[in-house]
């Protein structure tokens, strides 16, 4: 038995060595409850137009109408430096959602397009370690979601400078945007997780005696929180949002 909470412990620590953790960024002091939404209204972020059409004054005008972006977190993502995924070189990003973002669902973001989440490289470097997210050093950047046929949703992330006059356009990364299934969401967070790495569903998953046992004793548990994890293991967290299905991740399709 030691040796295996040995094993689990020496996984648990390998995975917060070269993820680490989501810092999160001081709340500052808006209103933490949600507007009213019946799921069909436009979020507050709503585009006018989709990207590659609208213009330069009306996405600024849609990222001036997020009353705030609370709920947000930092953390160390991958450059392209091929041992960044061991550990190394590393860059700090911050991941905010929009105030309403905790509301939104496959249909309210609209064909056009909705802001839900700002991502800014607050490192020297830029990132990229295995495909996600190409962000330039210094910059920001805002992940557009987008609904789709079949009742899915998709994003984008768009690279804007609240400053610029050039309209904004596409970005390297898009991907789907899937719900995790998790319990309704009651404010707006973002953060860099898997759905099953996220806070909320190891809660979930440790909510029974049986579940709890297999999770922290024994080989399997260590096998169990690797396979949960190795995703984060090898900096592939997505972004992560709350959402109207409890929280929802921005994936590479």
């Amino acid at each position: 038995m030691r040796r295996h909470v040995a094993v689990t412990a020496v996984v648990a620590l390998l995975i917060i060595a070269c993820n680490g953790e989501n810092t999160p960024i001081p709340d500052r002091g808006h209103p933490a409850a949600l507007p009213p939404n019946d799921g069909k209204q436009p979020l507050q972020g709503a585009l006018s137009d989709p990207i590659g059409t609208i213009t330069a004054d009306n996405f600024r005008y849609a990222i001036h109408n997020i009353p705030s972006w609370d709920g947000g977190s930092i953390a160390h993502r991958c450059t392209e430096n091929p041992v960044c995924d061991l550990g190394f070189s590393k860059q700090p990003v911050s991941i905010e959602p929009a105030f309403d973002a905790a509301n939104a669902n496959f249909i309210n973001v609209g064909t056009k397009g909705t802001i839900l989440l700002r991502l800014k490289n607050l490192g020297t470097k830029k990132t990229g370690g295995l495909g996600l997210y190409h962000l330039e050093p210094g910059k920001t950047y805002y992940a557009v979601v987008s609904s789709s046929s079949g009742g899915k949703a998709t994003w984008e992330i768009v690279p804007f400078e609240e400053s610029q006059t050039e309209n904004p356009i596409h970005g390297k990364d898009s991907g789907s945007f899937n719900g995790c299934h998790h319990d309704p969401a009651k404010k707006s967070e973002a953060a860099f997780y898997t759905c099953h790495g996220s806070e909320g569903h190891a809660a979930d998953s440790l909510s029974g005696p049986k579940k709890a046992a297999m999770a922290d004793f024994g080989m399997i548990g260590a096998i169990v929180h690797f396979a949960e994890f190795q995703l984060s293991f090898l900096d592939q967290a997505p972004g992560w949002v709350s959402c109207a299905f409890g929280c929802c991740t921005l994936e590479m399709s």
